[in-house]
């Protein structure tokens, strides 16, 4: 059963993201440069819907942590859960703040 849940929630993922660029192709009749442009546009979606999905993944796992942290400190061991309460924070600020960088890239790549 174990392995059943770890297989859905990796091969989900991965096929969405697989699958989107197909999902997206269109099959017209266009010149190679609005080709290439129109492959560039959604190679940048599918990337974006990657970063997306992996700040709302990583949320997850944060607040899991900080969960966890507060039942290990309701069972008494209050080091440990202080420890992992800060290291879900810790980890917060570092996501939040790698997707800013990201966000503030993509608009200086898209507007340039």
């Amino acid at each position: 059963m174990n392995q059943l849940i770890k297989t859905f929630l990796l091969g989900l993922p991965t096929a969405w993201f697989l699958a989107t660029p197909i999902c997206l192709a269109q099959n017209t009749e266009t010149s190679s440069t609005e080709n290439l442009d129109q492959l560039v546009q959604q190679a940048g979606v599918a990337a974006e819907q990657l970063i997306v999905w992996l700040a709302n993944f990583a949320g997850a796992i944060i607040v899991g942590m900080i969960v966890w942290g507060g039942i290990k400190y309701m069972q008494g061991n209050t080091d440990g859960g202080k420890k992992t309460i800060l290291s879900a924070i810790v980890g917060a600020v570092i996501v939040l703040l790698a997707y800013a960088i990201v966000q503030s890239f993509k608009e200086v790549i898209t507007s340039g």
